[in-house]
């Protein structure tokens, strides 16, 4: 997020990139009748990242054909395994796979290898299992160790006693007291040490497919709108949660793998100071239908009736927020709203789908949107369809195979224009370059003068492009853009991952050079790699501020941070960055979630000089990369990098806890370091 609208003040490509190995149609044709009657509904490709690290999730795309003349469905499962068979390490399944007859399908799956598989080579083998048969391709992998870099001393947790997940995929969550047969209820909270009551446990999420039918002048969504979530549970589970406010909507059904089961709302508590009745969503699994640890299932809620923003506890609007050009959105009867604008940070996604509402928990995407077809429906991913349904009403699909993190989610529907100049970008630190679609959208009413402002930013998309990736690594998203809308009242921006989301200003869209630096900086730093809570928004937001600091000149980083250190008056230096104060209101200060977190990276620069900074940040893509980060694990990949030793070592470490979690103006600059 961009605060500059707010105050005065304001990835490596995926680490191990997808491969795919074809099954070899030679021994196809040379195997024998029954192996050649199973390849009549085989997995043809299969690929994932070639090094996979213990305790990180992955996802593994592949393709399915089905030369039978009838509809076929089955289950995937993806092992580990010594040989290219089956092998006896889960890593991730997904059932009810469907191809129809004498056609092919696509699927995307999560894999997770468990923290205890043992490093070394291996063959991801997945299989196929439909119309009784099996079919398997595999692929050469390495598992390598977690990375968790030197050990420090701790630093000061602050007033929350936590300095928020500690793993690369985050807790989940303490499960309560052992139920009948060893099966219990999963926590109905994830563990943010920041945001208490928000996230669940008991599960991994893994998928969700949205489908949503909207009605911009009622601002309503309408029957067959629903939600399902493909889960892997982490625990055996009798019962679990999601995070969901339906406020004025009313929850249909609810079914688990197809079969209804009770469900009931509870309250969700952020702070002593922050309720949210009726955001829990707690579903109940009859005896019979309770999960075994390990197993995929999936949850779907249907919903419908009008959409509400969830106001966030600092005050701010978030989540479905109304796409009003003047006017308040939260009235229902302001005449001047046409659809919706959706910005999630931090939990606004509870507003209109539910989930397992935490950072940490990542999943893919597939959003589909049915809406009039005067309005433009985005999704995150890539648009893979647009139906024209012949009644004023059209169907939108976007997916992302990329896991997104919830508050980075997005589903506006809008009266948007799609700028035809600028449709793609250009990553020229590969070899050889890609070439990836840019979602450029302005809203229609905009006047020459507003859409001028707009094209111009569109046209710096390259330019940006062209100045990060040598510092940051290579683009991590699938995808780009920038979306200009004509939200006044919201008043700020948010890198929704890979289309950065603009609410303008009264006079109209716009997009300032900085802003828009700051919001394409997130996308390696906040997108790509994501905080493992709320408590490391520093990681986000100091990265962002120094790229729009750098994009500005190479010198403009150390005068900032020279600027700052001098002339910031000692209150601005209460609230230490990395505990944002034990306060959720207080997630947005400027000075210390965006200029000391700024000025902490560029105190680094200076210690550690260009090249190890640089360093570091391409470190930080290639061991995180869609994934998320603690504070401690982004301290002790600094010291890593750095190469220091002995009291250098020391003296840094003594650096980043003053920076991050003292209370008060630190005492340890880049001049306390030797030449």
């Amino acid at each position: 997020m961009n605060s500059s609208d707010l105050s005065p003040a304001p990835t490596v490509r995926w680490a191990a990139s997808l491969i795919c190995l074809l099954a070899a149609l030679g021994a196809m044709l040379a195997a024998s009748p029954t192996e050649a009657a199973a390849a009549k509904v085989a997995i043809t490709k299969s690929s994932s990242a070639k090094n996979m690290r213990q305790g990180s999730q992955y996802v593994v795309a592949g393709r399915v054909v089905n030369r039978t003349a009838r509809l076929v469905r089955g289950t995937v499962r993806v092992t580990l395994s010594k040989s290219r068979k089956a092998g006896p390490i889960l890593l991730g399944s997904k059932k009810r796979i469907a191809v129809d007859a004498k056609n092919r399908s696509r699927f995307l799956l999560a894999a997770r290898v468990p923290r205890k598989v043992a490093t070394g080579k291996y063959f991801r083998v997945t299989c196929l299992k439909a119309a009784g048969k099996r079919s398997c391709v595999s692929n050469r992998v390495t598992i390598r160790p977690e990375k968790q870099g030197p050990k420090g001393k701790p630093g000061k947790t602050g007033p929350t006693g936590s300095t928020g997940a500690t793993g690369p995929t985050g807790p989940t969550g303490p499960t309560g007291p052992t139920g009948e047969d060893g099966y219990s209820a999963g926590a109905t909270t994830g563990g943010d040490g920041l945001f208490r009551g928000i996230g669940n446990g008991g599960y991994d999420a893994l998928h969700y497919d949205i489908r949503l039918s909207y009605d911009p002048a009622t601002n309503r969504f309408a029957a067959g709108t629903s939600t399902t979530i493909e889960a892997r549970a982490t625990q055996n589970l009798s019962r679990f949660s999601l995070d969901f406010d339906p406020n004025q909507m009313t929850i249909g059904d609810v079914r688990v793998d197809g079969q209804p089961v009770p469900f009931w709302l509870e309250d969700l508590v952020i702070s002593p100071d922050t309720t949210y009745p009726d955001a829990k969503l707690i579903v109940d699994l009859p005896r019979g239908r309770w999960v075994p640890d390990g197993d995929t299932f999936e949850v779907t809620v249907a919903y419908s009736g009008y959409v509400e923003q969830t106001t966030d506890p600092d005050g701010s609007w978030e989540g479905w927020v109304r796409y009003c050009r003047s006017g308040n959105p939260t009235d229902p009867a302001n005449p001047n709203c046409h659809g919706s604008f959706t910005v999630n940070e931090p939990i606004g996604a509870m507003s209109w789908f539910p989930s397992n509402n935490i950072p940490y928990d990542k999943a893919t995407y597939k959003i589909v949107t049915t809406a009039p077809s005067t309005h433009f429906a985005l999704g995150t991913g890539e648009l893979s369809s647009q139906v024209d349904n012949g009644n004023g009403t059209t169907t939108w699909t976007w997916e992302s195979a990329v896991p997104v993190a919830t508050y980075l989610t997005t589903a506006t529907v809008a009266p948007l224009t799609r700028n035809l100049t600028y449709t793609s970008v250009t990553d020229n630190s590969q070899s050889p370059a890609r070439v990836m679609p840019a979602y450029n959208y302005i809203d229609s009413a905009a006047g020459p003068t507003q859409a001028a402002n707009v094209e111009a930013r569109f046209a710096a998309q390259q330019g940006l492009l062209d100045l990060f990736t040598p510092m940051f690594g290579p683009y991590p998203i699938d995808s780009a853009g920038d979306i200009a809308g004509w939200v006044p009242q919201l008043g700020y921006a948010l890198e929704n991952q890979g289309k950065s989301h603009y609410a303008g200003g009264s006079a109209g869209p716009s997009i300032s050079a900085g802003t828009q630096a700051h919001e394409w900086t997130h996308q390696w730093f906040g997108d790509a790699v994501g905080p493992a809570s709320w408590l490391e928004i520093w990681f986000n937001e100091g990265w962002a501020t120094w790229g729009a600091w750098r994009f500005t000149s190479p010198t403009n980083p150390a005068t900032q941070w020279s600027n700052n250190y001098n002339n910031s008056p000692p209150t601005k230096w209460n609230q230490p960055p990395a505990t944002v104060g034990g306060d959720p209101a207080d997630l947005f200060n400027t000075f210390p979630s965006y200029t000391r977190p700024g000025m902490t990276l560029e105190g680094y620069r200076q210690i550690v000089g260009d090249a190890k900074f640089f360093e570091y940040a391409k470190e930080i893509q290639a061991r995180f990369a869609h994934d998320v980060i603690t504070t401690r694990q982004a301290i002790d990949l600094a010291k890593e990098v750095s190469g220091f030793t002995g009291a250098d070592l020391a003296l840094l470490e003594d650096y980043w806890q003053e920076w991050l979690y003292q209370s008060g103006m630190p005492t340890i600059t880049p001049a306390s370091f030797g030449p």
